[in-house]
């Protein structure tokens, strides 16, 4: 038995009964078996680096991986790498001093984007014939989880299921008749379900006191009316700028 000659038929006739059957020989089989054996483990080895050298450049980090045994192609490569940096907004990596490849990871929307990666990071990464990949893809945004929003003063929270938040200050103060009108930072898609009204009186209207209604007539999915009173709450006060906090979907 040999490599050229293989494992072929006349290895299986029996050689008790069989003149053309032939042994296969203990010492060679063995010897066959652990040149397998450390082909495997030269294969593995050459596609592990365990660490990796970085430099930062102008947008992000050219990495450098040596395996320990260097591969010859990029063809159908995968390493297991610790980074040794953070990688920057455009990371690189040259591996055996085949040529950078950019270093990209699948985002939420299944598209390619930049890795994002942090120092003593572990990863695996495979080439895909134009970067190389790391496997484990990005977490979807907060915003693609319908958490969308607008920290301001005048501002919004989406929710998961639809539900929206919004706040803000009424652009103008509250007219002679109490009340003043208020635009909403976005339009709520279907409707206002809940409008209420604050604001910090003082003077003559100390301890009084405002108030809003998500009905048809006084608010739409863009505007509501909000309005204010002194503090016997009978006349309505006006010069004030009051807040309001409203939810619907």
């Amino acid at each position: 038995m040999s490599y050229a000659e293989g494992f072929n038929f006349n290895f299986e006739r029996n050689l008790a009964t069989d003149p053309l059957a032939k042994p296969i020989g203990r010492q060679k089989l063995n010897q066959i078996l652990n040149d397998i054996t450390d082909a495997l483990g030269d294969a593995q080895t050459a596609l592990t680096a365990v660490a990796t050298t970085g430099a930062y450049v102008a947008g992000g980090t050219s990495f450098v991986a040596t395996p320990a045994k260097a591969l010859s192609t990029l063809t159908g490569a995968r390493l297991s790498l610790l980074f040794g940096a953070d990688g920057g907004a455009a990371p690189t990596i040259n591996t055996s001093g085949l040529g950078a490849k950019s270093l990209k990871q699948y985002g939420a929307t299944g598209a390619k984007v930049a890795a994002v990666i942090a120092a003593n990071q572990l990863a695996d990464i495979e080439y895909d014939g134009i970067d190389f990949v790391i496997l484990d893809p990005l977490p979807a945004s907060l915003a693609s989880l319908g958490f969308a929003g607008a920290k301001a003063t005048s501002g919004y929270q989406k929710l998961p299921g639809g539900l929206i938040i919004q706040w803000g200050v009424a652009a103008a103060a509250s007219n002679s008749s109490g009340y003043a009108d208020v635009t909403f930072p976005i339009a709520f898609p279907g409707a206002v379900l809940s409008v209420y009204g604050f604001y910090s009186a003082s003077g003559t209207t100390a301890g009084g006191g405002c108030f809003c209604t998500a009905a048809s007539s006084f608010a739409t999915t863009t505007t509501c009316r909000i309005w204010t009173y002194s503090s016997s709450f009978s006349t309505p006060s006006g010069g004030n700028t009051p807040s309001y906090l409203a939810i619907g979907y």
